[in-house]
């Protein structure tokens, strides 16, 4: 039995989002396809709030599909015998094999701990801080709940087992954090020390009143460093309690709301660190692919001198690092992943961790949050706070560490977090037996004819998915110890797995080709030897039809366009070498000789002669094993 959810890397999820948008449509995230193969009548049930509610019953080889409203959503299959008895959530793939011992491997961990999706996980105070518990199990803050609505953060602080640090004197007290964002509006929940304004080079950081985002940065700041009040607060009273709240918030605006702020940004984490700031909190919005140079440099400037700067991953359902969050491979930096706080899975518009191990950290966000004045506050639903509103907590986190280990290094840091942490539900994943294939001086194969899943007994590094002439098998080649072997394997195998648990895409060599084409137009051949780069471009052009890959990227780089004028001049420049006005005469006697559109002229451009001749000759990275999220073939 095989049941597939169209998340947001499936070419389906754009269309059901848009349709999702249109007035007064509802929140639609998923569609799930259901067939049952296990040979058994199954019952499946709908989770809503605490509530379970039978959804449909499905005989044997009958198969449906439904939409539902949240990718979070959590369902529950049942076999009339009880052999099956599993949960499932919006995501991913789970399968029941004919052993009817169903598996989930939606959130997948390598030999480290390392999750696609929820990198290193969340981290715990706990074991962090070293703290010696008075009863077996952490003790948790109360939850005041009415209708499904929490009245307080208590549930997203329980997940780092706050009050247990806050018993031991933990709490932020003299570490200082600077929230480095639009400016932080006076609010009666939080204190912060106004520093600067690097926009209007002033010492007033308000947020301008025409900002529709005029309370992010309070917002994150009270993450940190919300008032903690909850011995005053009662019954269904609202409350912000911050993970650090006597930690010191330092204020410094660099994000006009007409601009995503990282022009700024960097002369921003320069001053935090200027100023003492052990922790830097940058919830920024991220629209290029590729880090900025100032951002890199200031970034440096702070490690250096021991700093932690945590960045927020991003929302644009990214299934890797993108943007400045790149240098978290040559940094040690954090980075914020979002999680729903009701059932723990990233939220769908969090961008995900990728396959490359470095400091990324899973929190949850969602609840109440300053908003307007002193007075008033305003609810967000669980996961909707963006990594923008997960993150902080990561930095509050930090803070409490700094605050017992003030003398500790940056990488001491890093590793009492990482050495801290949690995959959810990680240690309940079911182990199940699947077809291997493994190297003992030959290539042995299992079972390949019908195989859910076939297992390769060796890393994946060594293993590179290749298209066969037949387009009735894959073909994998597999190198170990300078030789190559290859297996012909069944279209009917539906995930491969390596022994460093991570799922590998089925990839073809048209569209590797057409994502290097995309790439050199776009970035030249710098970015050719970028795995992260081509990998996510890669998921990009394997997710959309042709058209729609030029209209994503360009108004992804180039979101002030108009036209597709600066995609086809960035395409000139690095195919060609032709830039400014030349480029402008050349687009302009293309368009009049051959009666073609912009759009036309790029993948004239992009997938010309010239260009694949220089990719040929820089040639792609040596070892072509892409990973995605989605793990469908």
């Amino acid at each position: 039995m095989a049941i597939t959810f169209y998340d947001r890397f499936h070419p389906d999820y754009e269309r059901l989002e848009a349709e999702a948008h249109r007035e007064g449509a509802e929140s639609l995230r998923a569609e799930v396809k259901f067939e049952n193969r296990s040979g058994k009548v199954l019952d499946v049930y709908v989770f809503l709030g605490e509530q379970e509610t039978l959804h449909l019953v499905l005989p044997p080889n009958a198969h449906t599909f439904w939409t539902v409203f949240s990718g979070n959503t959590v369902c529950r299959v049942v076999s009339r015998d009880d052999d099956i008895d599993f949960k499932f959530s919006g995501y991913g793939t789970v399968f029941v094999p004919e052993s009817g011992r169903p598996f989930e491997y939606t959130f997948p961990t390598n030999e480290n701990g390392w999750s696609v999706e929820y990198g290193w996980g969340i981290p715990d105070l706990v074991r962090a801080l070293e703290l010696g518990l008075e009863n077996d199990e952490p003790e948790k803050l109360p939850i005041s709940k009415d209708g499904g609505i929490e009245f307080n953060n208590n549930g997203a602080l329980n997940q780092f087992n706050a009050l247990e640090a806050w018993k031991a004197g933990f709490d932020g007290t003299g570490v200082k954090v600077a929230v480095i964002d639009n400016g932080i509006i006076d609010h009666g929940e939080l204190n912060a020390v106004h520093e600067r304004d690097i926009v209007d080079d002033d010492d007033d950081t308000t947020p301008s009143e025409d900002d529709p985002w005029r309370f992010h940065a309070l917002r994150v700041a009270s993450v940190i460093a919300g008032r903690n009040d909850l011995d005053t607060v009662e019954g269904l009273e609202p409350d912000i309690t911050g993970i650090a709240p006597n930690a010191e918030i330092i204020d410094i605006r660099v994000m006009p709301y007409d601009s995503d702020g990282i022009s700024t940004a960097a002369q921003g984490i320069r001053y935090a660190v200027d100023q003492g700031a052990r922790i830097v909190q940058l919830s920024l919005e991220e629209l290029s692919l590729t880090p900025n140079e100032q951002v890199l440099q200031a970034i440096e400037y702070a490690v250096e001198r021991n700093v932690l700067l945590v960045f927020a991953a991003g929302n644009a359902s990214s299934p890797g690092p993108r943007g400045h969050i790149l240098a978290a491979y040559d940094f040690p930096i954090v980075v914020g992943g979002n999680l729903s706080s009701s059932t723990l899975h990233p939220d769908s518009t969090s961008n995900l961790a990728g396959s490359i191990e470095y400091y990324y950290f899973s929190a949850p966000s969602g609840g109440f949050y300053p908003s307007e004045d002193g007075e008033r506050y305003e609810y967000f639903p669980p996961g909707s706070g963006g990594t923008s509103f997960a993150s902080p907590y990561l930095s509050g986190f930090a803070a409490l560490i700094i605050q017992k280990y003030p003398d500790i290094t940056l990488q001491e840091l890093l590793e009492k977090m990482r050495l801290s942490a949690r995959i959810p539900g990680g240690e309940e994943r079911p182990m199940v037996e699947i077809n291997n294939i493994s190297w003992e001086g030959q290539t042995v194969v299992e079972g390949t004819a019908s195989a859910d899943v076939l297992y390769f007994d060796l890393p994946s590094t060594n293993v590179k998915e290749v298209k066969a002439s037949s387009d009735e098998h894959y073909r994998i080649e597999i190198r170990t110890d300078g030789r190559v072997e290859h297996v012909d394997l069944s279209r009917e195998i539906e995930q491969f797995r390596f022994n460093d648990r991570v799922f590998a895409a089925a990839l073809t060599s048209e569209t590797i080709d057409d994502s290097l084409e995309i790439i050199f137009a776009y970035a030249g051949g710098g970015l050719l030897n970028d795995r992260n780069v081509i990998g996510q471009v890669v998921g990009i052009v394997e997710s959309r039809d042709k058209a729609d890959v030029l209209d994503y990227l360009n108004a992804l780089l180039f979101p002030q366009a108009e036209d597709f004028m600066p995609s086809v001049l960035s395409a000139i420049s690095h195919v060609y070498g032709i830039e400014g006005d030349s480029a402008r005469d050349m687009i302009d006697f293309l368009i009049h000789t051959s009666g073609k559109s912009q759009e036309e002229i790029f993948w004239y451009v992009a997938e010309s002669e010239t260009a694949d001749e220089t990719i040929e000759l820089l040639g792609p990275p040596g070892d072509l094993v892409f990973y995605t999220a989605d793990s469908s073939l």
